[in-house]
């Protein structure tokens, strides 16, 4: 009447080990994907504001170099 034997409270503390586990590998690695993609999103980022301020002086000193011609 309701009782039930070691085996199988042992087989369902295992499965639900088991899918804690997963669970968690699955969460620390999504984590450390985001962590990741956001870094170098960031750095990426950070060289194309970069290259665009570097366009922008080349840009601005090639019109003074002409008018001063």
């Amino acid at each position: 009447m309701g009782d039930l034997t070691n085996g199988v409270l042992g087989y369902v503390a295992q499965v639900l080990v088991y899918a804690a586990g997963i669970f968690g590998v699955t969460m620390y690695w999504n984590g450390k994907y985001r962590e990741g993609a956001a870094m170098l999103n960031a750095r990426f980022n950070s060289l194309k504001e970069e290259l665009e301020s570097a366009k922008n002086v080349r840009n601005n000193t090639n019109v003074v170099s002409s008018s001063s011609k």
